[in-house]
């Protein structure tokens, strides 16, 4: 299959399958997740990039970790391994080509670097699924909600159990990522 090369790729990643937009926040987590793949955000670096592609299992499991936490989803994969991308959870967010229900590669991006709008709206909706899978209804009901790992139709219940433990995460999150910007806010003198 002809893959189109995302014309959003930052200049500076190293040739591989694996790259940013150069829209990342610079907050820190995706290097935290695969810092022997991403540059550092020391001194007057402030981009993310790949300095170095996975070449081993772990190295990929990091990279695809690093994907998944970074929070506006800009790093992506653009290769062709199936693994890697049901690894990613065959999302359009990760991935630059998806499996379609008969097997194929298909492309997820116009040439411009944009998401199909058929892509869009399931990204969409995963967008909206992962920030409304800890709400409760009203009248107790369970919430359906997608792995990231599974088919893109595929539905789990969602048990109160793991909601409370989703919340402990999600607040544990936001609280670490608040402190990393008062320390950076603080080195920087602005507070």
């Amino acid at each position: 299959m002809k893959q189109i090369s995302n014309p959003k790729r930052l200049a500076k990643n190293v040739p591989g399958p694996f790259y940013t937009m150069g829209g990342c926040l610079a907050c820190g987590t995706p290097e935290s997740e695969a810092p022997e793949l991403l540059a550092s955000l020391e001194g007057e670096n402030y981009e993310t990039y790949f300095v170095e592609q996975p070449s081993t299992p772990i190295e990929v499991e990091h990279a695809c970790k690093a994907l998944e936490v970074c929070c506006v989803s800009d790093l992506r994969y653009a290769g062709e391994d199936r693994a890697v991308i049901y690894r990613l959870g065959n999302s359009p967010e990760f991935c630059d080509l998806v499996l379609a229900t008969s097997g194929e590669l298909v492309d997820s991006c116009l040439t411009t670097g944009e998401l199909k709008p058929e892509f869009a709206r399931v990204v969409g909706r995963q967008h909206f699924a992962r920030r409304n899978r800890f709400s409760t209804s009203l009248d107790g009901e369970l919430i359906t909600w997608r792995l990231p790992w599974a088919p893109l139709d595929a539905k789990l219940k969602a048990t109160p159990a793991r909601l409370r433990r989703d919340r402990r995460r999600t607040l544990f999150a936001a609280i670490a990522v608040g402190v990393v910007l008062a320390a950076w806010l603080y080195t920087r003198g602005t507070v």
